[in-house]
């Protein structure tokens, strides 16, 4: 495969963990699959595909949607006062400030080699304990995820303001799935950076990013699915 079939699978992993972000902000829920693809991607520290990281393409439709969505400008919220007029619907600037702000501080992490060791042996021991909990999105392993994420990468930078509902956003665990969505984000986006992957790609390399999405989504997966 073509180094940017693996960029593109990295930036769609990248964008399930975003969504997902937004998603448990604003509703409270997140698909229990696209949480646990995204979890899961952070105790993989070795693999001989890109694909594998993730368990197949597969488990990343979701991120693949929200690729091309946001690339190409689809992505809505709806408008509160008028949810049923889809002229009234309003851009969800989100999703892009949440992107901008991880892969910030995918940059600033990447320069702090003792740090990502850290992180590294932090998750060795959550890994351990999903393992004992036969879950890897059991509360407490989520926990544990999100404390290493506070403690080693939420620092690097200045904080992602998540926006959403006050009843969601005190609410212990989503508070947990959330950062430990972030932490998967920054890995997906390391995964990218290493791949060749730059920011001003998404700019400049636009078509091409979007025509090899596009392929993935709907000849790749399909593939798997019949």
């Amino acid at each position: 495969m073509s180094n940017l079939h693996d960029q593109t699978i990295a930036l769609a992993a990248f964008y399930q963990a975003i969504q997902g972000v937004d998603e448990l902000a604003r509703t409270g829920n997140i698909s229990e699959h696209d949480l646990q693809t995204c979890i899961e991607s952070l105790f993989i520290f070795d693999a001989p595909t890109t694909e594998a990281i993730y368990g197949g393409v597969v488990a990343l439709k979701s991120g693949f949607n929200g690729l091309i969505k946001q690339l190409n400008g689809d992505t809505y919220l709806d408008d509160p006062d008028n949810p049923a007029d889809k002229n009234r619907q309003k851009m969800n600037i989100y999703l892009a400030q949440y992107a901008i702000g991880v892969m910030h501080l995918q940059k600033k992490l990447s320069k702090q080699p003792a740090i990502l060791d850290t992180i590294t042996t932090r998750l060795e021991v959550a890994k351990r304990q999903a393992e004992l909990f036969s879950s890897t999105i059991h509360e407490n392993v989520l926990a544990n995820i999100a404390d290493i994420y506070s403690e080693n990468v939420s620092p690097l930078a200045a904080k992602i303001m998540v926006q959403g509902e006050q009843n969601h956003l005190s609410n212990t665990l989503t508070v947990n799935k959330i950062r430990s969505l972030l932490l998967a984000a920054v890995r997906a986006a390391i995964l990218w950076n290493q791949l060749g992957g730059r920011r001003w790609h998404i700019l400049f390399k636009r078509k091409k990013i979007l025509q090899m999405a596009d392929t993935v989504l709907n000849e790749e997966i399909p593939k798997y699915l019949n």
